[in-house]
């Protein structure tokens, strides 16, 4: 018995001197959110745009079973964002429709807390930077008691560096396939993102 228990207790020093797997990459799709506060707050509507789709692809490298380094890469689809505002033409009132168009791709790093350790079931907890390239294209409609005109902004990128904060779970299909599933917010003035993803990836 003595024998037994030393064998057992020597083994298990040995599985926990370091992490299950060292790495793993995973794959998603979402529905992307963003808000526009800054170009649609006067008239008091919605500011946000919703109607897009997300992609991403992670790889992820395990420092301990429950901490991990994550990079991503991702882009969103067209979505648009319409809003009118009074203006005045020569002089005259008038009425400025303008349509927003949006997409973004991304790349994040950020750090990972995984609860538990070789269940079938992990939540998890993460922050970092999100650097997000926006391209926006504009075209404005105004209408007023003169003829109807059409104006075209140039399109735009621009890069945004801000903080972000996930939380989601891992729930294993065999020892080294997995379900994900998970919430991003990214930040700046408040919640400037949402992205609700569902994925599958691979432990190894």
């Amino acid at each position: 018995m003595a024998l037994l228990l030393a064998g057992a207790t020597s083994a298990g020093a040995q599985t926990t001197a370091g992490p299950l797997f060292r790495a793993d990459v995973s794959g998603s799709l979402g529905w992307f959110n963003a808000g526009k506060s800054e170009i649609n707050a006067s008239d008091g509507r919605n500011d946000w745009y919703n109607r897009s789709l997300y992609g991403g692809a992670a790889f992820a490298w395990y420092w301990t079973d429950h901490w991990k380094t994550e990079i991503e890469g991702g882009a969103s689809s067209n979505a648009e964002l319409r809003t009118y505002t009074q203006t005045l033409v020569n002089g005259r009132p008038a009425t400025m429709y303008s349509e927003h168009r949006f997409s973004t791709r991304r790349l994040a790093i950020g750090q990972q807390y995984q609860f538990y350790r070789n269940v079938w079931v992990h939540p998890f907890l993460a922050a970092g930077l999100d650097l997000t390239w926006e391209d926006h294209n504009r075209r404005d409609d105004i209408y007023s008691s003169l003829p109807s005109q059409s104006e075209r902004a140039p399109a735009r990128t621009e890069l945004l560096a801000r903080p972000f904060a996930t939380v989601g779970l891992k729930a294993y299909f065999n020892s080294q396939t997995y379900f994900r599933t998970d919430m991003k917010l990214t930040f700046d003035s408040g919640v400037d993102e949402v992205i609700i993803r569902i994925g599958v990836g691979v432990d190894f």
